[in-house]
């Protein structure tokens, strides 16, 4: 090979060469300005702390933070962190059946309450105490045990007597005073022989 061909050769991949550097420098050039267009877009961005807030965005995020605004449960504000216990009441007037008074011993969740109140039938409107001072009879005073621990926490007691249940006491003393009669009478007639046969 001659040295006029070597110098072509040569000319030739130095001028391949250049034209490559030149598309890897446009490469270049475009990403560089890329790049330039992204870090003024980024410098251009504002913090979200710094944004602005429009007024109807304020008023509503106020609600929140006003305590006069807040939701309340019980009278208590809901923000506070702590647990909420929604307290109960004495629950509205309910009624049950005479044969299912032994329910009244067992309740189901939720447990009845001080002030709780039902209409036992033939019995009469029982009110709920947390005390077990009175005997269960089954009659005017049911034990409630609790529902977790099965032990004693109250009871049911007649307060205002049914109708049925005062009828069939006075039939129960009017059946004894007709027997104490009964008796008194046959004592007397007794008596009266007795006097009879010793005057």
């Amino acid at each position: 090979m001659t040295i006029e061909t070597e110098v072509a050769a040569l000319t030739s991949s130095t001028s391949a060469l250049v034209t490559a550097v030149g598309v890897q420098q446009t490469a270049i050039v475009s990403a560089v300005a890329g790049f330039a267009a992204t870090t003024a877009t980024v410098d251009g961005l504002v913090p979200d702390a710094d944004k602005p807030l429009s007024s109807a965005t304020v008023t509503e995020l106020l609600k929140y933070v006003e305590t006069t605004e807040l939701a309340t449960i019980n009278g208590l504000p809901i923000n506070t962190g702590l647990a909420l216990l929604i307290a109960s009441s004495p629950t509205s007037l309910t009624s049950a059946l005479y044969d299912s008074r032994a329910a009244l011993r067992n309740p189901v969740s939720p447990q009845p309450i001080a002030g709780d109140a039902l209409i036992l039938e033939y019995l009469g409107l029982f009110q709920f105490y947390v005390s077990t001072v009175e005997p269960d009879d089954d009659e005017t005073c049911f034990t409630a045990n609790d529902t977790v621990t099965g032990l004693p926490y109250g009871q049911w007691r007649l307060r205002v007597p049914a109708y049925e249940w005062t009828e069939a006491h006075e039939k129960i003393e009017f059946r004894a005073l007709e027997e104490w009669r009964d008796d008194m009478d046959t004592t007397i007639a007794l008596l009266l022989i007795d006097y009879n046969l010793h005057h």
